[in-house]
């Protein structure tokens, strides 16, 4: 049974964050922190260093949200930062991908592109005691156009909930 709800759980919580529900509608369902650990290696392009994901738990009254922020996406002469996809899944993985020393880091059960003026973004949490000591693991993969046209790749993040 345990086994079911380590597998179930955070298909779940992957499908909350599908609902037309605001956040303020949801509950926390005991989860009081969040434990972020960064792993892998980004993939840099067109600076010298990749992005990189910070993700936070946001508590009111009566809600709970998850929050993840992209950072470190930076304009450089003539490259632009043009948006960026948030992979969203339960697995790790490391599949090389685009360039020689990028990888894949999250075997994918959702992604989510965002505009360049979002570089901050929010999910509901559902109201489930079951989310205690779940893990969803998220990659981020910053476009940019002009003299460099290409993605950078954040290193894995996982989020485990407490």
């Amino acid at each position: 049974m345990r086994r079911f709800l380590d597998s179930a759980i955070p298909v779940l919580l992957l499908g909350s964050m599908f609902l037309a529900a605001p956040a303020r509608a949801q509950g926390c369902g005991g989860v009081t922190k969040i434990e972020a650990k960064a792993y892998g290696k980004g993939c840099p392009g067109a600076g010298a260093r990749p992005p990189y994901l910070v993700a936070a738990l946001l508590k009111g009254s009566s809600a709970c949200s998850l929050q993840v922020e992209i950072k470190a996406v930076h304009w450089f002469p003539n490259v632009y930062f043009s948006g960026w996809i948030l992979v969203v899944g339960v697995k790790q993985v490391s599949v090389p991908v685009l360039r020689p020393g990028c990888a894949l880091l999250v075997f994918p059960l959702g992604a989510f592109s965002y505009d360049r003026k979002t570089t901050k973004v929010t999910f509901p949490l559902p109201n489930d005691p079951a989310l205690i000591g779940a893990a969803i693991r998220l990659q981020g993969a910053a476009r940019y156009v002009g003299f460099y046209f290409g993605p950078d790749l954040t290193p894995g993040l996982v989020v485990t909930f407490k």
